[in-house]
């Protein structure tokens, strides 16, 4: 029917090079009602990725001589002023150049993250007719909308009665994470918050699937630990050796399992998928 070569198939998707068309309706086609259930990356293949439909993936692969872990996620901001302090955070998860060993194969890990401009993310907003009082209420219930567009991270917001604890005593809270899919940070009259990458990047690092003090995925030393207060400026630990095999063991084991953090994982080049209770060591 398509004649030789005339169909290049992928896992959900099926092209037709003849007609410069998608066939078949996108797996996720009832979450985007604006847009045409044949698109590809919103129409917007240049500036965005999607590798198997899903909003967050990592991509794995142990085919060759270099092996790779890519973990790729959207940050969808609500404000200028986020997107432009979102950047330096984004940096810093970007920089890291870890080896990691799993099971005696070494591998790099590699973060791609997609920081997403308050404009683009209002138009989602507006095209999926989530209303808000303002760009923050609407990222937030675009977020809250069963994570339609992945991960959120929202802008500066005012303090509140919820940071004043039972005995009436102010409580310091740099930013919070809900739902593993958005993040907001705090801009008080005394204490810019959204200020400092190293805080923001923790709340990134939460939606990478880490834990604070108590938690399942939470390393002492790390960046999930909450050094920051007025008295060292904040001033944080590093991401660790630690934090970073933390994220890969939330990954393989929570794989598609429907938790929030939503992560997916996608082997390609016929890559032999790596076992959950594997022996984890980074470099």
């Amino acid at each position: 029917m398509f004649g030789e070569s005339g169909l290049v198939g992928y896992e959900f998707w099926e092209y037709d090079t003849r007609l410069g068309r998608w066939w078949g309706v996108d797996r996720k086609a009832a979450k985007y009602p604006s847009l045409s259930p044949y698109q590809f990356c919103a129409g917007n293949p240049i500036w965005k990725k999607d590798v198997d439909g899903s909003d967050f993936v990592v991509v794995i692969d142990n085919s060759g001589d270099n092996k790779t872990i890519t973990v790729q996620m959207n940050i969808y901001t609500s404000s200028r002023e986020a997107y432009e302090k979102l950047l330096p955070a984004v940096e810093e998860i970007e920089s890291i150049t870890k080896k990691v060993t799993i099971d005696d194969v070494e591998y790099t890990i590699i973060f791609n993250i997609n920081p997403i401009t308050p404009e683009e993310t209002a138009l989602l907003a507006d095209n999926n007719n989530i209303q808000g009082d303002n760009n923050n209420c609407r990222t937030l219930e675009v977020a809250r909308n069963d994570g339609a567009f992945g991960n959120a991270f929202l802008g500066s917001i005012e303090r509140d009665e919820s940071h004043i604890n039972k005995d009436g005593k102010l409580e310091i809270v740099a930013g919070k994470t809900y739902i593993g899919k958005n993040a907001q940070m705090y801009i008080w009259k005394d204490y810019r918050f959204i200020d400092y990458p190293e805080l923001i990047a923790h709340e990134i690092l939460h939606m990478l699937g880490l834990d604070d003090n108590g938690g399942i995925y939470y390393s002492p030393e790390g960046r999930m630990m909450y050094a920051a207060n007025p008295a060292n400026n904040f001033a944080m630990n590093p991401i660790s050796n630690e934090d970073i095999r933390n994220i890969i063991c939330y990954m393989l084991e929570n794989n598609n399992l429907g938790v929030t953090p939503n992560v997916k994982i996608k082997y390609i080049n016929n890559s032999v998928p790596i076992d959950p209770n594997s022996n984890i060591d980074v470099q």
